[in-house]
């Protein structure tokens, strides 16, 4: 940890820990933030980003909710979320690797990256249906990191769905404390933390967006859990959006920017406590914020058109019934299976079949080959766009 710099911090200080990680006998510092401030001083730059920022999210919600069914878009949004919040945690996979791994749940194991993408999936759908009816609390969070992290091999079970007992840091896993980039609070001086933090974040004297971008930064400071931190870190940020109602549907992914631009956001999170200079921060954060909201509302655009002219095309052809409703959720459901068309629509997996054929033969989706025994069916032109 860079000692020398978080020494003089204006929020926050050092404190002494020590005791054994692997075996091994730690003396090192571990860094207590200050609670958040309840005014704050910003360049003019960061408040005009601070009002494109919220233009942006009312533009965004609001080309979601004019859809007949806006909630097709957030399968896939969900999905290309959680690809790029584990990415940022070392865990590497694709969007179509878990869209193909989803339709064969409960049927074949999915390696560990997709497991773990795929774990997120389920917080994520889960924090997205408690939000609706209730605020974000710790106990929620603690729920939702239970779900994130359950049967994951790096998390002992008594450290599933609970704040830390020990020691935990921010570095490479096999390196020492003493070479950590970043040392947390120790467990024992969690709860005031979390509390003022909790209490913070629904502050309405303070704009909602500056609550995200500096929740965020103490919630990543404090670093609660033994692991899942960032991701459910980064899961809060939406949670707060739809619990104050501007966003009511989670089509907003804002972790592409964050793993585009991942070492700005690493050393931004690290200069706030080493300067106690919020501004940079929630300036890279808003603009973060603007740009996916820009990308997401380009990506409905054109994913509603091409659905258009998908159906159009189809209904030329004098298509008809099942295909014209699968054509209609291609934007949410890329890839298909005869299986998956039979438990959605409730048809015969032979009549599931025939509409793949046709849709085959129209030109909207192509066979391709799946391991040995399998074969999918996917609409590219909509993958590609959901991929970008």
């Amino acid at each position: 940890m860079e000692i020398d710099r978080s020494t003089h911090s204006p929020i926050g200080r050092l404190v002494a820990i020590n005791g054994k990680h692997r075996g091994r006998e730690f003396s090192h510092y571990a860094y207590i933030p200050s609670p958040l401030p309840s005014q704050l001083t910003l360049e003019t730059g960061t408040w005009q980003e601070l009002a494109h920022a919220a233009l942006a999210l009312g533009r965004l919600d609001g080309a979601g909710g004019q859809l007949p069914d806006p909630g097709v878009l957030t399968r896939p949004a969900i999905r290309r979320e959680a690809v790029s919040t584990s990415a940022l945690e070392g865990t590497y996979t694709t969007l179509p690797q878990v869209l193909q791994s989803e339709l064969f749940q409960g049927e074949e194991r999915p390696d560990q990256d997709v497991h773990e993408v795929l774990a997120y999936v389920r917080a994520a759908e889960a924090g997205y249906e408690w939000v609706k009816e209730r605020p974000v609390t710790l106990n929620m969070i603690k729920a939702l990191q239970g779900i994130l992290m359950q049967d994951d091999p790096d998390c002992a079970p008594h450290e599933q769905g609970d704040f830390r007992q020990r020691q935990n840091f921010i570095g490479p896993r096999d390196a020492r404390v003493e070479d950590a980039l970043f040392v947390p609070p120790p467990a024992e001086l969690l709860t005031e933390s979390l509390n003022q933090w909790e209490l913070w974040i629904h502050d309405q004297e303070i704009p909602l967006l500056i609550r995200v971008a500096l929740g965020h930064y103490q919630f990543e400071t404090i670093h609660p859990f033994v692991d899942g931190n960032g991701r459910i870190g980064r899961l809060i940020a939406v949670l707060l959006l739809l619990e104050e109602g501007v966003l009511t549907i989670p089509t907003l992914n804002i972790s592409p920017y964050l793993e585009e631009h991942r070492e700005a956001y690493q050393s931004n999170l690290r200069n706030v406590s080493a300067t106690g200079d919020y501004d940079p921060w929630i300036r890279f954060f808003l603009v973060g914020l603007r740009v996916q909201c820009q990308r997401a509302l380009d990506k409905t655009s054109r994913l509603v058109a091409l659905r258009d002219d998908i159906v159009a095309r189809l209904r030329e052809r004098r298509i008809r019934g099942t295909a014209i409703q699968v054509a209609e959720d291609l934007i949410g459901n890329p890839i298909l299976a005869p299986s998956d068309l039979s438990r959605r629509y409730n048809v015969t997996y032979q009549a599931a079949a025939y509409t793949l054929g046709r849709l085959v033969e129209a030109g909207i989706v192509e066979s391709v080959n799946y391991r040995s025994n399998r074969r999918l069916f996917v609409a590219r032109p909509v993958l590609e766009i959901l991929n970008e």
